[in-house]
């Protein structure tokens, strides 16, 4: 079957659309992202691009893309996550529950690389198939072997590589001082490798953070025996937000303008502070004044903010006879691991002397909470009376 610049709309979109209802300018996008996959080259020197704002719904519209890959003469999608175990089991599970009439009809089969089968028969090989794969170089080893070694025939497939996340980890470089040079990362190498090898590839990256891919050369850079490939975008389609949609421009833009909504939410964080949190030093963080010291101010109020904000939404859902839904706290400073265990005691000892104080030190716990609910109540419409929060 060849492939057509005619965008074909069959048994694996059809499905995907009847179970999320996408409406007509997500339809669009999607069939405009796989029309130019199929008729622009896209190679690891030339990536498409699908850009879209955080928690804009990217990953709901590069299934649909799938979709349309399969019904289009795609016959693999590889699609390659962060390094993170917990994420790769949540995209399989998703990608599961999508396709779920596909599977069941043994039209499609979804692996993750970590557990791919060894003894795959020629009818299991015919189905349409998903490759869930982790960014981390033992998973693109095995990655190479499957395609190349255990199962070379699908090398030979229509191939579209989906790369999420695309300049996490496959499209990133460092600086090696003592050489003076720009390297690669192994992982981008092995993707670049991999990539190098398949004649019928389709590439496609996800990201909601592409600036580092549209900073790159235009030509090739030769750093002593690696070689950097460029990876700038052959073409780029924009996914649109709703007109409810949170992100960076309403805390980092409107924020900035008196009396506006997000005035009231940005709260910064003083340098100090983020200086506390990088690495464990118990000399400098007091547990028994996390409630009451200065220099936690800025964890303080965030974590009560949120309990105090939680706990409002849920008496909102009560007076509206619904039921309470539940929360989760994230706090974001750094990427080590380190760093995240540190930040975790923190706020784990910030909330047992906050439970403390409420039968120990009535009177400061009430006045966090009214701190925080008057925050709180600059941004809500609806104020409810603090003598009615206190009986909860």
């Amino acid at each position: 079957m060849q492939l057509t610049n005619k965008i074909k709309t069959a048994l694996f979109f059809t499905a995907l659309k009847q179970r999320n209802s996408y409406h007509s300018v997500e339809e669009n996008l999607m069939k405009q992202t796989i029309k130019q996959l199929l008729e622009k080259p896209t190679t690891f020197k030339k990536p498409g691009m699908l850009l879209g704002e955080v928690q804009s719904g990217k990953t709901r519209a590069f299934i649909g893309v799938m979709g349309l890959a399969y019904d289009n003469g795609i016959d693999v999608v590889i699609l390659l996550t962060k390094n993170s175990n917990a994420l790769a089991r949540q995209t399989k599970q998703r990608l599961e529950s999508e396709f779920e009439e596909s599977i069941t009809h043994d039209k499609l089969a979804i692996y993750d690389i970590t557990a791919m089968p060894q003894q795959l028969v020629k009818y299991e090989l015919a189905k349409k198939l998903a490759l869930v794969v982790k960014k981390e170089k033992n998973n693109l080893q095995r990655l190479d072997t499957l395609l190349f070694e255990h199962y070379p025939e699908l090398s030979k497939k229509r191939i579209l590589v989906i790369d999420d996340e695309a300049d996490y980890a496959s499209v990133s470089y460092e600086q090696n001082r003592e050489k003076n040079r720009v390297e690669l990362r192994v992982i981008a190498n092995q993707i670049d490798e991999i990539r190098g090898k398949i004649s019928q590839l389709f590439y496609l990256q996800v990201t909601a953070t592409p600036y580092s891919l549209y900073l790159q050369p235009d030509d090739e850079v030769t750093a002593g025996f690696n070689g950097y490939q460029p990876k700038r975008p052959a073409f780029t389609t924009i996914l649109p937000t709703h007109d409810k949609y949170v992100g960076g421009e309403l805390y980092f833009e409107k924020a900035k303008e008196k009396n506006h909504l997000a005035s009231y939410l940005y709260h910064e964080i003083t340098t100090a502070e983020i200086e506390i949190f990088k690495k464990s030093d118990k000399r400098r963080v007091k547990i028994d004044f996390l409630l009451t010291g200065e220099r936690y101010q800025g964890i303080r109020s965030a974590l009560i903010n949120f309990i105090v904000g939680g706990k409002l939404r849920n008496l909102q859902q009560q007076e509206q006879q619904h039921y309470p839904e539940k929360y989760a706290f994230l706090m974001h400073t750094m990427t080590t691991k380190a760093a995240h265990q540190w930040q975790a005691d923190i706020v784990k000892n910030l909330a047992k002397q906050l439970t403390i104080a409420m039968t120990e030190k009535p009177e400061l716990f009430e006045a966090l909470i009214l701190q925080a609910y008057t925050d709180l109540e600059r941004s809500l419409e609806k104020k409810l009376p603090f003598q009615l929060f206190q009986q909860c």
